[in-house]
């Protein structure tokens, strides 16, 4: 990967081979986004103002993330595979956490002392479940530390504040006069594509990006095994990384000059194709045409002979009432009917 890096807001240049404080806190800001941003990038997380909040949200040991990403009850909740390049990143950022609070231990309690409590969390989880949990954690996993000091959590937010720098929009030939889409959606978008061309199998795509509505991993319909599809998918988001130039980076924190920029990378292009996986266009689709379908049933050539093509309002409601029969178990198609019904009307009456 190349060493040319993206200068961030508000990180001093460097004079000299010195280690100040305010070198180390940049070069952690900026280590902390690029390792947040590999698991975003991997794992298809949507905007959030607390993406992979806990510890024990990211599970080593069985190589899964948990996302909770959307404010509501449903298939936002659900377990994704967490690749070696994101189990190494994750573990990069550990070593370097205890670095960091090494380093600032006597000059910043406040980091310190959330350094600790995350690890501490951690040791809770793993440990006795029966004791009494720890206070509540009031900043994630993935921090940044201010120019006063104190402690803020990466939002998603900042990660596309960071892609509106004209060095990165240069990187994917956009516009330097242009807003960026929300490069956080456009990760997630790339993904789904790139997993839906290879794979063509919408229940992983959907199961990935929490589409899956009552077949979640916590949803009454679900007879999902999370280790078997997460199995299949590991070996493509590994190889969707590396074309990408996604690679594991050491903290910067341990080398003897520190770099307080992110690394180089390549961003998948934010073009739309014929393949591009779109969960929800899709589901309207596969919902209309399947209203299509339940429509053409009812209104069939020997229906409309029989009624002299001519729909009155009562027939009309008796066609409707045997529409909602045939998709009673259908809410999504029921709900395409009335469009594509005044559609099929329309057209009898030419």
């Amino acid at each position: 990967m190349s060493r040319r890096l993206l200068q961030q807001p508000g990180c001093p240049p460097y004079e000299n081979d010195e280690e100040p404080k305010n070198d180390w806190i940049a070069a952690h800001n900026a280590f902390a986004i690029y390792s947040l941003c590999l698991l975003i990038v991997s794992t298809g997380h949507r905007k959030s103002n607390t993406p992979f909040f806990f510890v024990f949200d990211l599970h080593q040991e069985h190589r899964l993330a948990f996302i909770a990403d959307k404010c509501i009850v449903g298939s936002e909740a659900r377990f994704v595979p967490l690749v070696d390049s994101s189990f190494k990143q994750i573990e990069a950022y550990r070593e370097h956490l205890q670095m960091l609070a090494a380093r600032l231990k006597g000059t910043n309690h406040a980091v310190v002392r959330h350094i600790s409590s995350l690890f501490r969390r951690e040791d809770h989880h793993h440990k006795d479940r029966s004791i009494s949990a720890p206070s509540p954690q009031e900043f994630g996993l993935f921090f940044q530390i201010l120019p006063d000091g104190s402690i803020e959590t990466i939002r998603t937010g900042k990660l596309d504040a960071v892609f509106q720098a004209a060095e990165f929009k240069s990187r994917i030939r956009y516009p330097l006069d242009k807003k960026l889409p929300s490069l956080v959606g456009q990760f997630r978008k790339c993904i789904a594509d790139y997993l839906w061309d290879a794979t063509q199998n919408g229940h992983i795509v959907a199961a990935l990006l929490g589409h899956a509505n009552d077949q979640h991993p916590f949803g009454p319909a679900s007879a999902w095994t999370i280790s078997d599809w997460s199995g299949e998918i590991r070996p493509l988001i590994q190889t969707y990384l590396t074309d990408r130039k996604w690679e594991v980076q050491e903290s910067p924190l341990g080398k003897f000059k520190l770099a307080n920029r992110l690394p180089k990378f390549s961003a998948a292009g934010l073009q739309t194709t014929n393949h591009a996986y779109e969960g929800r266009i899709k589901e309207r689709q596969s919902a209309t045409t399947r209203a299509k379908r339940a429509i053409k049933t009812i209104l069939s050539d020997e229906f409309l002979e029989e009624n002299d093509y001519h729909i009155t309002d009562d027939l009309l409601d008796i066609i409707r009432y045997q529409i909602d029969q045939l998709l009673i178990d259908d809410k999504p198609a029921r709900k395409a009917v009335r469009t594509q019904l005044d559609i099929a009307l329309n057209v009898l009456k030419q």
